[in-house]
């Protein structure tokens, strides 16, 4: 998000320099600026708050190229298409990690399941052979 805000940033910068005037949302101002203050350090967005801001992001866009015409409204329209590919992707992967735990949940609980059915065996197995030599020795010890 900071590589986009700075993109816009320059954008402004240069429609600016050809007599458009182009406000740019407090948000990404102070994403840009903010890029490694204390109150950030260790912040991240999660992807669906990420995907959130996005979708909002691209709203604000639609407004302003209903405000602007020619080569810059394009531009506008160039933005919010790749932003709305980044959304369908990061929405793709988030269906895609949240399959990937179901699966990991299902293969693990097998995976227990199986090592408990074993340790069940082991400890059946162990129990009957501690029986039986309990049992030798009473008899040894009984035929002394």
């Amino acid at each position: 998000m900071q590589e986009h805000a700075k993109a816009l940033e320059e954008a402004r910068l240069r429609w600016e320099r050809q007599g458009i005037k182009v406000v740019v949302g407090e948000d990404l101002r102070e994403e840009e600026l903010a890029e490694n203050t204390w109150a950030n350090v260790g912040k991240q967005l999660s992807v669906e708050e990420t995907v959130d801001r996005a979708e909002k992001l691209t709203d604000k866009l639609k407004v302003m190229a209903d405000q602007v015409v020619g080569k810059s409204k394009e531009i506008i329209n160039e933005l919010i298409e790749k932003i709305k590919l980044l959304i369908s992707a990061m929405k793709q992967w988030i269906s895609d990690a949240g399959k990937r735990t179901i699966e990991f949940r299902h293969v693990a609980i097998a995976k227990v399941g199986g090592s408990l059915q074993e340790l069940q065996q082991h400890a059946a197995d162990l129990g009957s052979t501690a029986k039986e030599q309990a049992e030798r020795v009473v008899k040894r010890v009984s035929r002394n």
